[in-house]
């Protein structure tokens, strides 16, 4: 009769459940950071759906306020500019008589946000909801 104890055979079968332990520390790892890792900030954009030649015959110039404002802080109108704030007083004089249905704002790509954002505030406030900005398409 053999003894079990003076086997010398080899066991060749591989211990699995360090192998599964690592494994499924690298799955949680994985999904915690996936998350993070997303580039997306939770927001639906729309989607074009004129084509532009379609979009570019739609859009009246006739009635549309275009803005300009540069990098020193100043707004152009229709040629001349302004300082923001004298632009914000003299706004009703300027529009007298005028009924534009949109508002292009043209900022230079040097203007600070929040230069682009007091004049789109002030404009809101004056009663134009649809205010748009222009951008160079490459």
């Amino acid at each position: 009769m053999e003894n079990p104890e003076n086997n010398d055979s080899l066991i060749a079968d591989i211990n699995m459940t360090p192998f599964v332990d690592i494994l499924l520390v690298l799955l949680i790892v994985f999904m915690v950071t996936a998350p993070a890792l997303t580039s997306s900030i939770g927001v639906n954009l729309p989607k074009e759906k004129l084509s532009q030649k379609e979009s570019r015959q739609k859009l009246s110039l006739a009635k549309s306020l275009i803005l300009g404002l540069n990098p020193k802080k100043q707004v152009v109108f229709q040629r001349k500019t302004f300082k923001m704030e004298l632009f914000f007083q003299k706004f009703s004089d300027l529009m007298e008589g005028r009924k534009f249905e949109k508002v292009f704002i043209q900022a230079d790509r040097k203007v600070p946000y929040e230069g682009v954002l007091q004049l789109m505030v002030f404009l809101k406030n004056q009663g134009f909801e649809n205010v748009g900005l222009v951008f160079d398409q490459k």
